[in-house]
């Protein structure tokens, strides 16, 4: 089996898991009277998905989601600044992992470049999230305003 054999199925395992635990939350989110509605998961609307639709699209293209969607979840008010860092990072995964999966499978590279990609990418991920998580509404929204700030603004 080769790397890119390997990391298919890795792809294909973790999409299933992440996909089956989103679907648990949000069933368990649906019956769950308790929490509020900007803490609770709920499915996406259809205007939602149609950002997604159009984002995932412009994506693939190469010109990326993350800011087009940023932009358009301002534009229509349709999800609060807080939330907007999580959003993204869960309503992105499936179309990505469908990506990943097209472009690992048509497109040579050598298997240590992929591994490697891939692992800087998790990091990346991993520490943002953690980092983002933390952040107040106003950090939040002057992130996202000001990718150039230096680092040590943030530092809490």
């Amino acid at each position: 089996m080769s790397a890119r054999d390997g990391l298919l199925i890795a792809l294909g395992v973790i999409t299933v898991v992440f996909t089956v635990l989103w679907a648990l939350r949000l069933r368990a989110d649906a019956h769950d009277t308790s929490l509020s509605p900007s803490h609770a998961v709920r499915r996406p609307t259809s205007a939602e998905l149609a950002i997604g639709f159009l984002t995932d699209f412009f994506d693939t293209l190469g010109i990326g989601s993350f800011a087009v969607t940023t932009a358009l979840f301002k534009l229509l008010k349709t999800v609060p600044d807080e939330d907007i860092p999580g959003t993204l990072n869960v309503g992105h995964s499936i179309p990505t992992f469908l990506e990943a999966f097209i472009f690992i499978a048509i497109v040579a590279m050598e298997g240590r470049t992929l591994v490697l990609m891939i692992l800087a990418s998790v990091a990346g991920a991993w520490f943002g999230a953690g980092t983002v998580a933390s952040w107040s509404r106003r950090k939040i929204q002057i992130g996202m305003a000001s990718p150039s700030l230096p680092r040590r603004f943030f530092s809490s």
